[in-house]
């Protein structure tokens, strides 16, 4: 036989097993979802809660005083200024100190609590606007409050960044898509597809411990997540009675007019009552 036929006849036998094999189902290893669909399906399941060295969560004395949220950063949380409100003067981080002080021991509590957890980026929470030195809403000093009125007065408001997943970090951004066209609609079109609504329900748990919470304020669209998981928390006692009986968040499926409909797809707000008993001194 011809050499050239015999190459020809070689040939044509290795590219029929290669096609063969090819074709052939091959065994696959098995392969874990990305971390931010695990982290999204993965609840937390029941305790046992950690035992936690917590910061005093009531305040005892100079409760109404306005303060700087000091420090900047500690256990579960970052404040991070919005530029050019880097200065004392020009800050926008002015805050109750019992309301400091609820926040401090929630962000605390929800790192220490939450460590062990397999959902979310694991980070502290970045706090948002409070109140101008002189207690009145940021953005006063330049002529331009960015929030109603009323809100964000003597340090009684705070707004807090949702904890999220699949990103780097929970900075006040957010959480899903809100632009038609380019143009932004400040609210959640659709699911918020990056938060981590465990650590967030957590954290908002650990807020309503206290009764002088008056009210956290959320987006619609995250409102089914974060109650769910509130839920289910309590239903695991990661959360004490007293916070799983209280109904104190908001929200808006459609725009009532109360203010939470717009401006919450990146941020919760979480506002303080001192009138009422059991928040330090109760003095306004």
């Amino acid at each position: 036989m011809d050499t050239r036929w015999l190459v020809a006849l070689s040939l044509a036998v290795t590219i029929g097993f290669a096609f063969v094999l090819g074709r052939a189902p091959r065994p696959r290893a098995p392969q874990e979802p990305p971390l931010f669909v695990r982290a999204a399906s993965v609840p937390p399941g029941p305790g046992p809660v950690p035992a936690c060295e917590l910061p005093p969560a009531v305040c005892k004395a100079r409760c109404d005083e306005l303060v700087p949220f000091a420090p900047a950063s500690g256990p579960g949380y970052v404040d991070v200024p919005v530029k050019g409100e880097e200065s004392a003067a020009t800050s926008t981080s002015y805050v109750r100190r019992d309301l400091m002080m609820r926040v401090q021991y929630a962000a605390a509590k929800v790192a220490c609590v939450a460590a062990g957890w397999q959902t979310g980026n694991g980070g502290p929470i970045a706090l948002g606007d409070m109140s101008e030195v002189d207690g009145r809403p940021p953005g006063s000093r330049t002529g331009r409050p960015r929030h109603m009125t009323g809100s964000h007065t003597r340090g009684r408001d705070i707004d807090l960044a949702y904890f999220q997943r699949a990103t780097g970090d929970n900075q006040i951004r957010p959480i899903c898509d809100h632009t038609i066209d380019g143009v932004k609609q400040y609210r959640c079109l659709g699911e918020p597809t990056t938060l981590d609504s465990w650590r967030t329900a957590l954290l908002i748990g650990a807020l309503m411990e206290e009764p002088g919470i008056r009210v956290i304020g959320i987006d619609g669209k995250a409102a089914p997540a974060i109650e769910a998981a509130l839920r289910q928390l309590c239903r695991d006692h990661w959360l004490p009675r007293s916070a799983c009986e209280r109904g104190r968040l908001q929200y808006e499926l459609q725009d009532e007019g109360r203010g939470w409909y717009h401006a919450h797809h990146h941020h919760l707000h979480v506002s303080w009552d001192p009138t009422v008993t059991g928040t330090g001194t109760g003095v306004q």
